[in-house]
């Protein structure tokens, strides 16, 4: 049912066009030609537009809230308040001077990596082949 009152808003929104369009030539050629030949029923249904879509917007706006459809806009987040950002900002500041004591303490290097590119054991060595199911 929610979709009846934009369907009739627009329809409500065309009427005056229609009524100028389909009054027949004798009618149009009434209009002066303000902007130039044929320009008579556009310079007009512009004034008219000017103030009948305000006034249909008002009336769907009405009907809609008639049907209890209410618009609200995206609530945006609230800001986090000052309590949390200094918590937070003393967070990341914990977490970078544990990682800057971790660096120092292992003399600034980066981790060991294994040479050759192969898979290690759990004592440093080469760990063994799977068995492959090919010779029996």
């Amino acid at each position: 049912m929610r979709w009846v009152a934009p369907v009739g808003a627009l329809c409500v929104a065309a009427v005056p066009a229609v009524i100028v369009y389909a009054s027949g030539p004798a009618v149009r050629s009434a209009f002066p030609d303000v902007l130039g030949p044929g320009s008579g029923p556009l310079f007009f249904l512009t004034l008219i537009y000017v103030l009948w879509l305000p006034a249909t917007v008002v009336g769907l706006i009405w009907a809609l809230d008639r049907l209890g459809v209410h618009y609200a806009g995206r609530r945006k987040d609230r800001r986090p308040s000052r309590r949390a950002s200094r918590r937070r900002r003393a967070g990341l500041r914990y977490l970078e001077a544990q990682e800057r004591a971790r660096k120092e303490a292992t003399g600034g290097r980066p981790g060991r990596r294994a040479r050759g590119g192969g898979t290690t054991g759990a004592h440093g060595r080469d760990a063994p082949e799977p068995p492959t199911g090919g010779d029996v």
